[in-house]
């Protein structure tokens, strides 16, 4: 549907999905071409038992905003949850089954800054668990930099999921090894502070440790 605010030079464009593929469940989307600066409110309504679990609502992460805007919860019909910085992964790493890596900084133990937090809005465990991602040196096609990124915590985690692939299936210590395996292989070794309780939003289950991963797996 797209509704035009002729005075304000404001088109809405909104998309209603019955399912979601990743979730199954209904989506809403809704953008705006050109919004006229002030308050825009959204009634958002429902007929039977559709709306009896409520809803979640998110912005763009970046990018797509500006700094000044803000998304308030209030409503004379329903009580919502004040907005928070959980529940902020991102497809797919909101995702079950695949293990989701989040970023810190190696330096000082400290979480990255711009990493999306879980858990996810059904409640599972994510993410899985941390991985350095900040001021990491990397080769690029002009030579050698820093850079930051949850990208760059899943790119290690990859080589280090590679790693008990190869002892598993090449090396035949476990032969039948899935994904999954190596899911809770990494999550048995993380190293967890004494400090901070686990599972978390932030960091999940703990700190990648290979090392310790495959002590606990020559325990096994």
């Amino acid at each position: 549907m797209v509704k035009k605010f002729y005075f304000e030079n404001t088109t809405v464009i909104i998309e209603y999905y019955n399912v979601e593929p990743h979730t199954g469940d209904p989506l809403i989307l809704i953008c705006f071409d050109n919004p006229a600066p002030g308050r825009w409110s959204i009634d958002v309504s429902a007929t039977g038992d559709y709306m009896s679990s409520g809803f979640h609502v998110w912005i763009p992460m970046s990018g797509f905003l500006k700094e000044s805007t803000q998304i308030s919860s209030s409503s004379e019909f329903t009580e919502f949850e004040e907005k928070t910085p959980e529940t902020t992964l991102t497809s797919p790493s909101d995702a079950q089954l695949p293990i989701t890596v989040t970023a810190y900084d190696h330096r000082n133990n400290s979480i990255y800054i711009f990493a999306g937090r879980g858990y996810t809005r059904n409640n599972i465990v994510k993410p899985d668990l941390a991985a350095p991602g900040v001021s990491i040196y990397c080769p690029t096609t002009f030579g050698e930099t820093f850079y930051s990124g949850t990208s760059l915590a899943a790119a290690e985690t990859t080589g280090v999921a590679a790693m008990i692939l190869e002892w598993g299936i090449i090396r035949k210590e476990y032969p039948f090894m899935t994904g999954i395996d190596v899911k809770q292989f990494l999550i048995d070794g993380v190293y967890r502070s004494y400090e901070i309780q686990y599972p978390n939003t932030q960091w999940g289950y703990g700190i990648l440790d290979i090392y310790d991963t495959f002590l606990k797996l020559r325990k096994k």
